[in-house]
């Protein structure tokens, strides 16, 4: 026998690795079992393995999954996964009256016209079924809810002033409650429920107005002249409250402060931006025009700690600003640069990058940035 072709040998190799995992062919007992188990139960013909059965036992399969179908078939409600193919002609003949009496029984509730197959009906089931219909449109529309899915046409003339009746009732209900006056029909209402009516939608925007806080949907010209003043003072304190937090500047309307509320606010202010100055992460959003001497120094010293803790990390070159950096710190730097750049190289993507304006987290104290299998961060002693 002569010797092999070189390009057979790297094949042969993965052939023979295969051959030796316990995922290849040669399958464990309890993989087997759990594939028996799987395949008699009839119910899993697509995740049952044929291959690894004995003839006895694929015999067993079929049988149970031949059972399984015919138990599906005569539940009747399946006709679509139910395959006749595999049925005889007795068994046949009872799953066909299983879906007929399937579909009758869903055509008697009335609720399914769409999915009830008439002509599966009898003359006289045809008659219960139409009835059944009818009595559940008369139900729906009796509810005056459901105008748009009410089909009138199928309505006795007594039925149907029961039906208008409803509708308006419930129109009533939704425009007494004052809050829904653009889908309330002004229209179905007398004269005596329309002077209800505008008055809960008075008393409504009254409710809207007084907390203050949705001024530009507070209908001012339905107020009277002291709810107008007691609706003044609720914005008024509800600016107040907005402004003191410092927080939202653009939102704050200054013009609405008295003397003394106006030093607080400015303070407030002041307060809120040295927070945000202070941390060091955002120079951009610093007003330092806010700022005394002491608190420029404070902010300086943060933002260049935070600098150096992005530059240590050596993944956001192009974010380190170099010229803020001594030269031992530079000299930190360029060591962790390197080293990132080792260790992308090695790993690749596998490499994932923290957020730069983030506290903790791999890479936040200047490591490579990834975690190792035990779920430890990484150190560079590990590369």
């Amino acid at each position: 026998m002569g010797m092999l072709p070189r390009r057979l040998l790297p094949l042969i190799a993965v052939s023979l690795l295969f051959l030796g995992s316990p995922f290849s062919l040669a399958q464990t007992d309890q993989e087997k079992a759990e594939n028996l188990a799987t395949c008699l139960s009839g119910q899993y013909k697509s995740l049952c393995k044929k291959q690894w059965l004995t003839p006895d036992e694929l015999a067993k399969a079929e049988s149970a999954e031949r059972s399984e179908n015919l138990r599906t078939c005569q539940s009747g409600r399946y006709s679509s996964i139910c395959d006749k193919s595999r049925l005889t002609a007795d068994e046949r003949v009872q799953v066909i009256e299983a879906e007929r009496q399937e579909n009758l029984r869903t055509c008697l509730a009335g609720r399914y016209s769409s999915i009830c197959d008439k002509s599966k009906l009898s003359a006289e089931e045809t008659i219960q079924v139409l009835e059944a219909e009818r009595q559940e449109n008369l139900r729906t529309c009796s509810a005056g809810r459901y105008s748009s899915i009410c089909d009138k046409s199928r309505l006795a003339t007594d039925e149907r002033d029961q039906v208008i009746e409803a509708e308006r009732q419930e129109n009533l209900r939704k425009c007494l409650a004052g809050r829904y006056s653009s889908i309330c029909d002004k229209s179905k209402l007398s004269a005596e429920e329309t002077i209800q009516v505008v008055e809960a939608e008075r008393q409504e925007n009254l409710r809207t107005c007084s907390a203050g806080h949705y001024s530009s949907i507070c209908d001012k010209s339905k107020l009277s002249a002291e709810e107008t003043i007691h609706v003044s003072e609720a914005e008024r304190q509800e600016n107040l409250r907005t402004c003191l937090s410092g927080q939202f500047k653009t939102l704050c309307k200054k013009h609405l402060l008295s003397k003394t509320e106006l030093p607080q606010v400015l303070a407030a202010e002041q307060a809120e931006n040295f927070r945000i100055c202070s941390s060091g992460r955002f120079p951009s959003l610093c007003d330092r025009t806010l700022l005394d001497k002491q608190q420029e120094k404070q902010v300086e010293s943060a933002e260049q700690a935070e600098n150096l803790r992005v530059c240590l990390t050596g993944m956001y070159p192009g974010l380190c600003k170099k010229e803020h950096l001594s030269s031992e710190e530079l000299s930190q730097v360029d060591t962790a640069e390197s080293r990132t750049a080792e260790a992308r190289e090695k790993f690749g993507n596998a490499i994932p990058l923290p957020f730069a304006g983030g506290t903790g987290g791999c890479g936040s104290r200047g490591g490579p940035g990834y975690r190792k299998a035990n779920g430890q961060c990484a150190s560079w002693s590990d590369l």
